[in-house]
């Protein structure tokens, strides 16, 4: 059984392989496809995210329904955690953008101002239209959505214990969020202004239940041998390479299949030779998932530029590099800069405590 100071090592090799998957998605949905195989239901690795935060961020921030930091301080942490890399992110979306207006000429200056706005975490608002992304570097659509829902539940949620308040509001979301994709043929992306309140309503409930699971206290009261981990990885393949399916079917396994199977993987311990090569896929994973979008689109435009065949090797072979590279960003960037704003603000508060003796 886990103990309230140790991690949870399944969970971060999960969502370091959920974005291996996202990656390949994405290859498979550029114009033209960078690989051959159809990959249609990894983005519904964004929901497995959605729980595993939940879960993570009640571990970390709330023991025994008592916070451990007031929601100024909360808010503070979340933002410096997840910045240095969505900034990072959010750069070589613009280059993007840069090249399409000198080189493509079907880019508008707005999207340039819309920039500014995504450096300070607000959606692309300039001359938006339904189609309009939120934000110029894709996925970072989620955080925005993420960094809402973590100010929603740390100001009426984490911090007061109110599970059954907690039980309903994931009830009310999921039915409007089922309601909307199944009758209402909404798509449940949320990443375009057309869907935003899809968006919303996809974090409400997916991020709640992994709050949910914390307060249930799952992982104190099941343990589940190592090979359990390995299944639900082969699971997580099965639902993202599967074949194109129903709506319902496809809710079903967004909204039932994969928080479940977090809720098995909270209570699953792990071979212990594995637990490096999870800690390593965990550690990468953020990276890699805010700053994919961009290298994706440069990868594709010099293999269309040198007349390069695509194939599975040189993929495999870019998502390798471009994992490398995410470990050395954590490592000499992202840590380091988190650090440094830490300090600055623990200083400050310091200086204020040492002002109001």
């Amino acid at each position: 059984m886990q103990k309230e100071n140790q991690r949870f090592i399944l969970l971060d090799g999960i969502r370091g392989f959920a974005a291996v998957f996202v990656v390949f998605f994405h290859l498979y949905k550029a114009e033209p496809p960078l690989i051959k195989h159809e990959i249609h239901y990894a983005y519904l690795a964004v929901d497995l995210f959605f729980v595993l935060s939940g879960f993570v961020l009640t571990h970390t921030y709330w023991s025994q329904g008592i916070a451990k930091y007031n929601f100024k301080e909360f808010l503070i942490r979340r933002i410096i955690r997840l910045y240095p890399l969505f900034f990072l992110g959010t750069i070589l979306g613009s280059i993007v953008e840069i090249y399409h207006l000198f080189t493509l000429q079907d880019i508008y200056f707005a999207k340039l101002f819309n920039t500014l706005l995504n450096l300070l975490f607000i959606p692309s608002l300039y001359k938006h239209q339904a189609e309009t992304w939120l934000f110029i570097n894709g996925a970072a659509w989620s955080l925005f959505y993420e960094l809402l829902v973590n100010m929603f539940f740390a100001a009426f949620l984490i911090f007061v214990r109110n599970t059954k308040l907690l039980a309903l509001l994931i009830l009310a979301s999921g039915i409007a969020f089922f309601t909307l994709s199944s009758y209402g043929h909404v798509e449940g992306a949320g990443f375009m202004f057309g869907s935003w309140y899809m968006g919303i309503l996809r974090t409400l409930y997916s991020f709640g239940l992994g709050i949910l699971f914390h307060r249930l206290e799952l992982h104190k009261k099941f343990s589940f041998p190592p090979i359990v981990g390995i299944l639900i990885i082969a699971l997580l393949s099965i639902i993202f390479l599967m074949p194109e399916v129903s709506v319902t079917l496809r809710l079903f396994m967004q909204m039932v299949c994969i928080p479940i199977l977090v809720m098995f993987a909270v209570c699953t311990s792990t071979y212990k030779k594995l637990n490096k090569v999870f800690d390593f896929f965990g550690i990468t994973s953020y990276a890699l998932y805010i700053l994919h979008q961009p290298i994706v689109w440069i990868y594709g435009t010099l293999l269309n530029k040198y007349n390069i065949e695509p194939s599975y090797l040189l993929a495999c072979i870019f998502v390798t590099c471009v994992i490398i590279l995410c470990a050395i960003l954590d490592k000499y960037y992202d840590i380091p800069v988190r650090k440094y704003l830490m300090s600055v603000v623990n200083n400050k508060k310091r200086k204020s405590l040492a002002t109001a003796k």
